[in-house]
């Protein structure tokens, strides 16, 4: 298979799982299928993973920690969220407690990998 024909989508899938192993795809793997389907150098494609996802100092945290929605197109889109402080319920005794003011981040799945999913 040649790489113009994975970079399409062409071809079979690459798989996350293998028999006894995780259901959940790693750092590591996630720069291995990257380094397989486009025909990059592994070490590249680690250092595309880490650009796009290092907590610290990756595109999408960056963005986010400047309050602005990463969409792409066909995949999905994160969006922080701002949660005002409240009160809540301690579930052990019932009683109230503050939470206090924070922000979270959603990811809302784009029409194209919804319907991929099934």
């Amino acid at each position: 298979m040649t790489t113009e024909s994975r970079a399409s989508g062409e071809g079979p899938p690459d798989r996350c799982t293998h028999r006894g192993e995780s259901k959940e795809m790693n750092r590591t793997e996630l720069a291995a299928a990257l380094a397989r389907n486009t025909g990059m150098s592994r070490a590249d494609a680690a250092l595309a993973v880490e650009g796009l996802f290092d907590p610290r100092s990756g595109v999408i945290s960056r963005a986010l920690r400047r309050r602005r929605t990463v969409r792409i197109t066909g995949f999905g889109s994160f969006t922080p969220k701002r949660r005002e402080a409240r009160v809540g319920r301690d579930p052990r005794t019932g009683d109230p407690i503050r939470i206090p003011a924070g922000t979270s981040i959603t990811f809302r799945a784009g029409k194209p990998l919804r319907e991929t999913l099934g």
